[in-house]
C-alpha cells in the first residue's frame, strides 16, 4: 500500500465535508484489500467513519494475533492509506493513539512477562512491565525515568530484558544477578549461564508472538502497551 500522511487541517475539513460520504466498506471489501498484505490470519476489529474528514475516510482496525494495524479506506475500498493521521492543532498522532488503545495484552501473557522479568524494582500494589533491550539507549532512558516515577508513585517495575543481536549484556545481568542500577549503568561481564539462555529464548518467542518488535515498551495494569519514550503523564495512565 502506498503510504500517505493525512493531515487534519481545518481548511481541508471545511472544504471536503460537503463532498464526502459517511459509510465504510463492507467486511468482504476490507478482507479483499488487506489479504495481499496480511494474509488470511487477521480479524476486523472495528471500522469507523472519521468525522474529521466528513465521514469520507473510514478508519479500519485489523488484528493479527494481538497486534493491531490501522488502515484508512474510502467507502468503496478503491483507495487505501497506511500513513498516520496527525491532529495538527493538538499536536497528536491520532493513528498511534488508536493502535495503543486497540492493543491489549491478555492476563495470561501479562503473567508470563512478569515471570520472565529478570529485574524487579520498587514496591506498592500497582505495577508495570518494561520491555527493554539492555544495549539500546532509548530503552535504558525509559528505565531511568520509570525508576524515578516508581519512587514517586510507589509502583513496582517488572523489567523484561529483550533479546539483542548477541544477548551479551542481558546474559551478564541475568547470570550475575544484577539489578536496576547495573542495568542503567554500564555493567558488563562475560558471564553466561543456562538460565539466561532459557530466559532469552522464551522471551524472544513471547515478544515475537505479541508483536513487540520495539525495544522500548511499557505495559500497564490493564495490558495496554505504550511504545517509545515514557513520559510522566504516560506513566500515570499506565497505573490507572
Amino acid at each position: 500500500m502506498k503510504k500517505v500522511v493525512l493531515l487534519a487541517l481545518p481548511l481541508v475539513l471545511t472544504g471536503c465535508q460537503g463532498m464526502l460520504g459517511s459509510s465504510c466498506p463492507s467486511d468482504e471489501q476490507i478482507k479483499s484489500v488487506m489479504k495481499p498484505y496480511l494474509g488470511d490470519k487477521f480479524q476486523i476489529e472495528s471500522k469507523t467513519p472519521l468525522k474529521e474528514f466528513g465521514g469520507g475516510v473510514c478508519e479500519v482496525i485489523v488484528k493479527v494475533g494481538p497486534r493491531p494495524y490501522v488502515v484508512y479506506l474510502n467507502k468503496d475500498a478503491t483507495y487505501a492509506f497506511d500513513g498516520n493521521v496527525i491532529d495538527v492543532k493538538n499536536k497528536k498522532n491520532v493513528t498511534a493513539e488508536r493502535v495503543e488503545e486497540a492493543w491489549k495484552v491478555s492476563k495470561e501473557d501479562l503473567e508470563k512477562l512478569r515471570k520472565l522479568a529478570s529485574i524487579n524494582y520498587g514496591s506498592g500494589e500497582k505495577g508495570i512491565i518494561l520491555v527493554v533491550n539492555p544495549e539500546d539507549k532509548l530503552g535504558i532512558q525509559n528505565v531511568k525515568w520509570a525508576k524515578d516515577f516508581s519512587d514517586k508513585y510507589k509502583v513496582k517495575l517488572h523489567i523484561v530484558l529483550a533479546p539483542s543481536l548477541t544477548n551479551e549484556r542481558a546474559k551478564a545481568l541475568i547470570c550475575d544477578k544484577k539489578g536496576i542500577d547495573e542495568l542503567i549503568g554500564d555493567y558488563k561481564s562475560q558471564s553466561t549461564c543456562k538460565e539466561a539462555d532459557d530466559i532469552m529464548a522464551e522471551t524472544a518467542n513471547l515478544l515475537n508472538r505479541l508483536g513487540f518488535w520495539n525495544t522500548a515498551v511499557a505495559i500497564g495494569q490493564g495490558g495496554r502497551p505504550v511504545f517509545g519514550l515514557l513520559t510522566e503523564d504516560g506513566f500515570k495512565k499506565l497505573i490507572q
